[in-house]
């Protein structure tokens, strides 16, 4: 296994602790499996630094690594893929550009040259979830994981491109129960409504690679425009209105709009 040189620690939200990103080549038959694993302690927040570090990989990844591997992107903490934001480090008055960089972080996934997998090998909530969700493929480990995209709990509203995605990749009743029930799925639950590719930890993550024959896949130069393609409604919602995460707390409510109609 051999580790590429990534940019430095972030710092997580206002605190002296510090995560970072690794990206190591596997020891595959074929050496063309790249994981990238996700350190943010203690639950893998996602931060403004920790998506424009995140961004900065991605620039590793697409200009460092051969266009026919694969990128699979998992956590180093062994209980959390992500839980999310942390709130107190991404509202508007804390860092008005958070939405910009998010937004940017879920278009750069949605152009990458390269194919994607999120190997989820923990819990994987809120904004965790929309991340893995904006990954090609999804690998969930049958324990200690649920994943849940629970904004209706926390009475917050979902940006459009967030709902566009799901709406995508999800089946009208899956899509239902997770948007507006916000429930909690263990991994087979989520792998019997089409949420997750597969069930399993790493051998089932290179077991997908293999059987769905992804290396080579980005070889042509195309992977990427044709994924674009594909999701061109989330991308343009995400460009249409870049300063709206659903964090946002205003007087649009009152005259019953969502909040980001006037942004």
């Amino acid at each position: 296994m051999s580790t590429l040189t990534l940019p430095k620690d972030f710092l997580i939200g206002d605190s002296t602790n510090s995560g970072k990103f690794t990206l190591n080549q596997l020891d595959a038959p074929n050496q063309l499996i790249y994981t990238l694993s996700l350190n943010s302690p203690p639950e893998n927040r996602i931060t403004p630094t920790f998506v424009t570090t995140l961004l900065e990989v991605l620039d590793v990844v697409e200009h460092s690594i051969p266009h026919s591997a694969v990128l699979v992107s998992t956590s180093s903490i062994v209980k959390f893929y992500s839980n999310g934001f942390l709130l107190e480090a991404v509202g508007m008055d804390v860092c008005p550009q958070f939405p910009t960089y998010w937004h940017k972080l879920l278009i750069r996934l949605l152009t990458l040259p390269i194919p994607t997998v999120a190997y989820m090998n923990g819990h994987t909530f809120a904004a965790g979830f929309m991340l893995a969700m904006f990954h090609d493929y999804r690998v969930m480990s049958p324990s200690r994981c649920w994943c849940c995209l629970n904004e209706i709990d926390l009475g917050m509203e979902l940006h459009p491109s967030i709902c566009a995605i799901f709406r995508a990749k999800l089946e009208a009743r899956t899509y239902r129960t997770v948007i507006l029930e916000g429930k909690r799925f263990t991994a087979l639950e989520a792998h019997q409504s089409g949420i997750v590719d597969a069930v399993g930890d790493m051998p089932e993550v290179m077991k997908l690679v293999r059987e769905r024959n992804l290396i080579g896949k980005g070889s042509k130069n195309v992977y990427g425009l044709l994924r674009d393609e594909m999701h061109r409604e989330t991308i343009a919602l995400l460009e249409k209105y870049p300063k709206y995460t659903g964090l946002q707390r205003d007087d649009n409510e009152k005259e019953g709009l969502p909040r980001w109609s006037k942004l």
